[in-house]
């Protein structure tokens, strides 16, 4: 076995499960983790793909997230933004017609 292979078997046993991981991961998009926990979750992902990917994806929605949010602050309708009258004249047909009786 090589010493690469030793040393990440020996860090492995060594360092939190997946699961605790991926509640970190979590937990550090919400808030700022304290240094050992981050280190713990850093080192981990050295020795699990799997989970550094979550994390990438869990940063990615995050930021997808903040732009989102930010284009829809852009496209806000007015707060007094109404309906045409004769849009409101065609939803009332609509509505009347479709009504049960």
């Amino acid at each position: 076995m090589s010493l690469k292979k030793k040393l990440v078997i020996w860090l492995a046993h060594r360092l939190p499960p997946c699961q605790e991981v991926t509640r970190l991961a979590s937990e550090a998009m919400d808030r700022r983790l304290p240094l050992q926990h981050w280190i713990k979750m850093k080192l981990h992902f050295l020795t699990c793909s799997l989970c550094l990917r979550y994390f990438q994806q869990l940063q990615l929605m995050r930021e997808l997230a903040h732009r989102h949010g930010a284009q829809a602050d852009d496209n806000k309708p007015s707060t007094n933004a109404a309906l045409s009258p004769a849009a409101r004249e065609r939803l009332k047909r609509m509505l009347d017609s479709s009504s049960p009786e």
